[in-house]
């Protein structure tokens, strides 16, 4: 028997000479870090610099100026704080204590859970223990705990924390929250999307209680048996606290109330307290009505009434730790600082997680960005961000630092909120650090270099005591601006880091330099926006004010204190440059961000008229990207817009060879094309690159990655470009990671291009529109398509999943390999490649393995390609949609004419189940001795029961990468249909879905 599956051709949408990627990564630790310059050193390396929170990011770290810990105690309820030990890397996401043993304290950690017999003064991490963000102990049984992790599964132990052992779950469920029942702890409770779950088992099986909805706080009333609240959030969007009085069976709504984290108040029934992003609030009528008791001025995160004191009350907020003593009606700050989570420990004593400050850091890489030579991190007690970076002719390093909160960074003592530091090549010597700016709000956004070395800093400025060197230009004094108002700056360093200039630079209202770049003379470019109706521009500026906001594009002389020209550009709306750069001919390039529809464009341009419009997926105002391209003598040689029918902005622009290449942030729809490089979602603004011709005459979309903000940090190496961006997330999120790719400008026409890798099974298994990413994580050992471009004349050859021998590495001359690792071959076809991910691989060491393909020789670029850290079952299915291959318990093919009866067994197909026992080698043809995965396998029907599952286990002379799954059929009907829809999920984790057809 010969079982085949479909895979379709893919048309590229790339062109020979777009952009292609020679290497990607990502660069992360156990934190968080974004990526917001890129620099090449004389020698050729790449330099990188950004914000982080990690203390583990790879590569030799020389100096860490910045020790850290993340654990902190107080003794006093709050009143003082000493700092306590924490489990490395990373900081704890959640802690729980033993209800009889307070010595014994559990935390949520980066690598696992982590373990202290000593009240958190020393810490284990646990082998083999899940990466779990919540934790909470059994009611009766002290040395039960239950954890669980955002994709799940429910984990148990029984000795206080040590082992722990997975649970079911129902499939496709992200949790969200966990409460297990104080007076029945048989029945747990899981908030997750998108369905509220029940468990009356202890956590064996599950049965829906709220479909199409998921909580966000579950709290069981510890005065009432039976009753639960839950804060319950649906899909319309609307919220509604919901109350049970049967432990969770059935629920009734509540009047509205506030939306947030629910407590109940452990001293008195009835009485519950929900802190929103801002409020405290109360209701002692069993959630009837709410009360506000207290406002705070930044995020409440989490609330405790201490058990010793019914009037004691603790919150953690996005600025620190605040301590009520007279029932949440007055707050008194205990510590400053961001925190996870905190814990009592008895009547008086706290356990508080820091959420680390972050710290610059900047690593040196080799070329071709694949070896870390050093990592060093620079910054003080709190948090410090790296806005922009150079590297000298020297190969030093200069890095700019905006709203550095730490008063002990190292060699830079003043009260300026700026820090530009250089450190040596090597890493390992800050050679200067020097503070710059006022007692108010400073933020620099942009560095440039002259031919000497000069580093110049520029920005905008809110302080009324912004230090102006003699001689310095400043047409408005500061202090005349408008209550909120800032100017732009300049300031000019000389290699020792001593200031050549200091100057100002707007009018009477708000005034902002987003970005600098300085001619040979030591000329300073600037651009970026105005409100100002006075802002200074000279006699022959291009444009007036044009009302609202105005880009604008000044340039000041070498000693700073002569404006040599200026003016406004832009139409009637808001306009803002965000980028400039000058060519080689001092033709200047602005690029920025428009939504005036009376922008001045130029005739003939590539797009002349605004089309772009607020879309709803983003919710963002409209608006489109625009470049300008002067001559030496101010002249604009051509203005156009760069977008589609939604958002669009350009932040980085650089020229070379010919073109000028831009990058930015677009909302889905903002592009006029897409290479779909990576995939967008969830409707936020997306990271880009694009490529003009340098006469503006046509415009390229290239790459998108994932980027949310700020975007793309660029830089140019002869052919080649670097780019790198933040992360999807907030930089200071844990696990958020910074991307960083090599492009080649100029790929030889017809090269091999390997576009994607995902999981075979998944590409026919779901219809378009409920595909979640356009690259699904594949599973080692499990059968994986990859998509390349460059290979439409090879002739199909399929070897079939029922082969003659062991698949080859090798298949009309093509090759695969991740991270070296050649993978056995299934078939090829113009535009795809099936075969086997090597099992050797190791995810929890290396998720993102580089894949190569070769064709007679010829290798294609290095594609980052995302390996699963947990196995997901991937079914095969007979067509595309969601009908399985499935074979009745006759043997015959199951299909509508031939259903299933209710009791018999089906057999269905899966791969990427986990590793087998005994192992097979990858590709080989299973031999009559059955093989079975490591992982349990799990069925249930949707909106039905569970299916009894009597085997998995490879198949006598098939490839072993692929499984067959035994199922019993239930007895009786559930739901009127004659299809059966499967949840299949290992161990509770992961899941995908099928239909097979039944006789009722």
């Amino acid at each position: 028997m010969r079982i085949l599956f479909v895979l379709c051709a893919v048309v590229s949408l790339a062109t020979a000479a777009e952009p292609a990627f020679i290497t990607t990564r990502f660069v992360n630790g156990s934190g968080a870090e974004n990526i917001v310059a890129t620099a090449v050193d004389p020698a050729g390396n790449l330099i990188i610099a950004g914000t982080t929170t990690s203390t583990d990011l790879p590569g030799r770290t020389i100096t860490r100026l910045t020790p850290e810990t993340s654990l902190l105690r107080s003794r006093d309820t709050g009143l003082t704080w000493s700092r306590a030990a924490s489990p490395e890397p990373g900081y704890l996401g959640c802690l729980a204590a033993h209800p009889k043993r307070s010595n014994v304290v559990l935390g949520c950690g980066a690598s696992g859970i982590a373990r202290s017999t000593d009240a958190g003064a020393t810490w284990t991490t646990l082998p083999a223990t899940p990466t779990a963000y919540k934790i909470t102990h059994h009611p009766t049984n002290p040395d039960i705990f239950f954890a669980i992790s955002q994709r799940g599964p429910l984990y148990r132990s029984t000795d206080a924390g040590i082992n722990w052992q997975a649970l079911s779950q129902p499939p496709g469920l992200s949790f969200l929250e966990l409460s297990v029942d104080p007076f029945d702890p048989s029945v747990i409770l899981l908030g997750a999307f998108p369905q509220f779950v029940r468990s009356t088992d202890g956590g064996l099986t599950w049965k829906d209680v709220l479909s199409k909805e998921s909580e966000d706080s579950i709290v069981f009333d510890p005065h009432r048996p039976g009753r639960v609240y839950a804060l319950a959030k649906f899909t319309a969007p609307s919220y509604a606290l919901r109350v049970s009085t049967d432990h969770g069976a059935t629920w009734t709504p509540l009047p509205a109330g506030p939306l947030g984290v629910l407590a109940a108040d452990p001293h008195r029934a009835d009485t519950l307290w929900i802190v929103t992003q801002t409020d405290v609030y109360r209701s002692q009528d069993a959630g009837r009505t709410f009360n506000r008791v207290a406002r705070f001025s930044d995020f409440v995160g989490q609330l405790a009434v201490l058990p010793a004191d019914p009037a004691v009350l603790v919150a953690s907020t996005s600025s620190g730790i605040f301590k009520s003593v007279d029932d949440g009606r007055t707050w008194t700050l205990q510590h400053a600082g961001r925190f996870n989570a905190f814990l009592p420990l008895g009547d008086s004593e706290l356990l508080a997680s820091v959420v680390p400050a972050g710290d610059v850091y900047i690593s040196k890489l080799s070329p071709d960005t694949r070896e870390t030579l050093f990592t060093t991190y620079i910054g003080g007690s709190k948090l410090d961000q790296a806005f922009a970076m150079k590297v000298d002719s020297q190969g030093d390093i200069l890095v700019a630092v905006g709203r550095s909160e730490s008063d002990d960074f190292p060699s830079a003592p003043g009260s300026g909120t700026i820090v530009v530091f250089k450190t040596a090549a090597t890493g390992d010597r800050l050679m200067y650090a020097r503070r710059l700016g006022g007692l108010l709000g400073d933020d620099p956004v942009s560095l440039a270099l002259d031919l000497e070395d000069n580093v110049y800093v520029a920005g905008s400025t809110r302080s009324t005591d912004w230090p102006v060197t003699t001689g310095a230009r400043v047409p408005t004094p500061v202090s005349n601006l408008a209550e909120a108002a800032r100017n732009g700056f300049v300031v000019k360093l000389d290699r020792s880091g001593h200031t050549v200039y200091s100057t100002v630079i707007g009018g009477s209202d708000s005034d902002r330099i987003s970005a600098i770049a300085v001619d040979p003379s030591g000329a300073v470019w600037l651009t970026g926006s105005t409100q100002s109706a006075n802002f200074p521009v000279t006699a022959n500026a291009l444009r007036g004010y044009s009302g609202g906001t105005d880009a604008f594009i000044t340039q000041l002389s070498p000693s700073g204190a002569e404006i040599r020209y200026s003016t406004y550009f832009g139409g009637t709306g808001a306009d803002a440059g965000g980028a400039v750069t000058l060519d080689a001919q001092g033709n200047l390039y602005v690029a920025g961000h428009s939504n005036s529809r009376d922008f001045p464009t130029s005739p003939g341009a590539f797009q002349s008229t605004l089309k772009a419009r607020a879309c709803a997926s983003d919710g963002l105002s409209s608006g489109d990207g625009f470049v300008v391209r002067f001559n030496s003598n101010h002249s604009v040689e051509f203005a156009t817009f760069a977008g589609a029918t939604c958002r669009l902005s350009l932040n980085q622009i650089a020229v070379a060879d010919g073109s000028v290449f831009l990058a930015g942030d677009a909302s889905p729809g903002g592009l006029i094309n897409s290479y779909p490089f990576w995939h967008d979602i969830d409707g936020t603004p997306n990271a880009f690159l694009a490529r003009m011709k340098t006469d503006g005459s046509s415009l390229e979309i290239g790459p998108m990655l994932p980027g949310g903000l700020p975007g793309f940090a660029i830089s140019l190496d002869r052919s080649r470009m670097y780019v790198g961006s933040g992360n999807r997330n907030s930089p200071y999120w844990p696990g958020a990671q910074a991307f960083l790719g090599l492009l080649d400008l100029n790929p030889l026409p017809n090269s091999l291009r390997v576009r994607s890798a995902r999981s075979t099974f998944d590409r026919t298994g779901w219809s378009a529109a409920e595909v979640p990413t356009a690259d699904m994580l594949v599973s080692p050992g499990a059968l994986a398509t990859i998509f390349v471009e460059g290979m439409d004349d090879i002739q199909p050859m399929d070897l079939g999943i029922s082969p003659d021998s062991d698949l080859p590495e090798e298949l009309q001359g093509i090759r695969v390999w991740f991270d070296g690792q050649p993978a056995p071959i299934l078939s090829v076809e113009p535009g795809a490649i099936v075969c086997v991910v090597p099992s050797s691989l190791r995810p929890d060491q290396n998720p993102n393995p580089f894949l190569e393909i070769a064709r007679n020789g010829a290798r294609s670029n290095p594609r980052l390609s995302g390996i699963s850290t947990s196995y997901y079952p991937r079914l095969l299915y007979a067509a595309p949609g969601d009908i399985l291959v499935a074979r009745n318990e006759d043997g015959t093919l199951n299909s509508d004419a031939n259903p299933a009866p209710l009791g018999t067994v089906i057999t269905i197909y899966a791969s990427g189940l986990g590793p087998l026992a005994p192992p097979l080698p990858d590709g080989s043809v299973a031999p009559a001795e059955l093989s079975r995965p490591s992982v349990k396998v799990e069925a249930r029907a949707y909106n039905g029961p569970s299916l009894e599952v009597l085997d998995v286990s490879t198949m006598p002379g098939f490839v072993s990468s692929l499984q067959q799954i035994n199922l019993r059929l239930p007895q009786s009907t559930w739901e009127d249909s004659s299809q059966l829809l499967l949840f299949i999920s290992p161990n509770g984790y992961g899941s995908t879905r099928g239909k097979v057809s039944v006789r009722r």
